[in-house]
């Protein structure tokens, strides 16, 4: 006889787990068009995802919703959160982020990740001026 599993998901933020059904892993994987392994690694609650999307930062998420979990996550990892989790947004053109979401995810982006070196500020290279002067 074979055996089924019942899928659960465990949010990336919080650690805390559901129980759901293949029918909907199965419609997420269809609707965003991703791997199970991918859309397993980067699951988010709705709870810690509604906070995500007011603007909350992980550690003020986590503090608020009682989670003890303790692993950093990057701005980049928000940023897949954001794209596959919860209702989505953009049509066929893909997931849209609001402006609020935006302006979360560049303050985010200038938080320094424990184990992660900050990236280094961009900045133009010098030019010559037409006397021969370098601006």
């Amino acid at each position: 006889m074979k055996k089924v599993t019942t899928p659960k998901l465990v949010c990336n933020i919080t650690g805390r787990d559901r129980v759901t059904t293949r029918e909907y892993v199965d419609g997420r994987l269809a609707e965003l068009g991703v791997t199970e392994v991918h859309f397993y690694d980067n699951y988010v609650c709705k709870d810690a995802m509604k906070l995500l999307r007011q603007g909350k930062t992980v550690d003020e998420i986590r503090k608020q919703l009682g989670s003890d979990k303790k692993h950093p996550i990057s701005a980049d990892d928000i940023k897949v959160f954001l794209s596959l989790n919860g209702k989505q947004r953009g049509g066929a053109a893909g997931p849209a982020i609001s402006a609020r979401e935006a302006k979360f995810l560049d303050q985010q982006a200038k938080v320094t990740v424990p184990g992660k070196a900050p990236e280094a500020p961009k900045t133009a290279a010098p030019t010559k001026t037409a006397a021969g002067a370098t601006k």
